[in-house]
């Protein structure tokens, strides 16, 4: 316990400094205690006095508070603009990188028709049959198939492609008056001819009844990779030139998996094309005159 001066003017100035707080000390205790016992007996006068207080001490812890409101709303407003800063830079960089690509692929293009011009390239228009609906799918184990609203008074046959706006669906296989079955590229019984747009080496897309395809016959000095867009090659006529069909999703496998361009689970509308090239009718036999055999003498 500390000694109380005893004598002169500094002393007893720290005297009184030291008798005024411990009574401060007790009265605040006493004030303490006090208010603990009106809480308990007067719940609801002392509910109003400390709304009272909340009353005056927000206003005032608003007001001091406002200063470190504006600092961290300029903080943020500063953090805001340089994110959008950056990103605006990242988006300008890459607006430019597609730019620059979308004037090369037009190069390419305009240079692509010249030389076909030039080599006389007899290359047929892709014909529309019609643009049509799909009401319905089947996806079992034995057959996946879509029904379409159009059949042989609109103009479908057998065998002619369909697709979306993502990509290859599938070819007809039954038609109707009003409406056809189309075999679905995932259905197993599907062969479809393609080639890979990074390598440009052909190979054959197949369906495996389980939503995926299979890409056959790639060369193995040249393997696909995952992210490898397939469209089809337009060999063997049927399907036209440069349709997309699927994206590489799995080189891990014996077969590369891949899963469909078009997404075949929420078909809607479809458009049904002509065959790339028509088949030639079948050469009609003519009969070779026989020779006129000379008279016997």
């Amino acid at each position: 316990m500390a000694l109380l001066p005893t004598s002169g003017s500094k002393r007893s100035r720290d005297r009184w400094w030291w008798l005024a707080g411990r009574f401060g000390l007790v009265a605040l205790a006493f004030l303490g205690i006090g208010l603990l016992i009106l809480n308990k007996t007067m719940p609801a006068s002392i509910g109003r006095v400390r709304g009272h207080a909340l009353d005056t001490v927000a206003p005032a812890l608003d007001w001091l508070s406002a200063p470190v409101r504006g600092l961290s709303a300029i903080m943020d407003w500063g953090n805001s603009y340089l994110n959008a800063r950056s990103k605006a830079q990242r988006l300008s960089a890459e607006v430019a990188r597609l730019h620059l690509l979308n004037e090369t692929n037009q190069s390419l293009n305009r240079e692509n028709i010249r030389l076909k011009a030039l080599l006389h390239v007899a290359e047929p228009a892709v014909q529309i049959v019609g643009t049509v609906r799909v009401v319905g799918a089947t996806s079992g184990s034995m057959l996946q198939s879509a029904l379409i609203t159009a059949g042989y008074k609109n103009n479908i046959v057998q065998g002619q492609p369909v697709r979306d706006s993502d990509g290859l669906i599938g070819q007809v296989i039954e038609v109707g008056a009003i409406s056809a079955r189309v075999l679905l590229v995932t259905d197993t019984n599907s062969r479809v001819p393609v080639r890979i747009v990074r390598t440009g080496m052909p190979a054959m897309i197949s369906g495996s009844n389980n939503g995926l395809l299979k890409l056959l016959y790639v060369d193995p000095d040249v393997p696909a990779v995952e992210g490898d867009l397939v469209v089809t090659s337009g060999q063997g006529g049927l399907f036209p030139p440069n349709v997309p069909v699927a994206v590489v999703t799995n080189v891990k496998t014996q077969e590369p998996v891949a899963r469909p361009a078009a997404r075949l689970s929420g078909l809607d509308y479809a458009l049904v094309l002509k065959p790339y090239v028509e088949a030639l009718p079948p050469p009609v036999p003519t009969s070779v005159p026989l020779p006129k055999l000379a008279p016997a003498p």
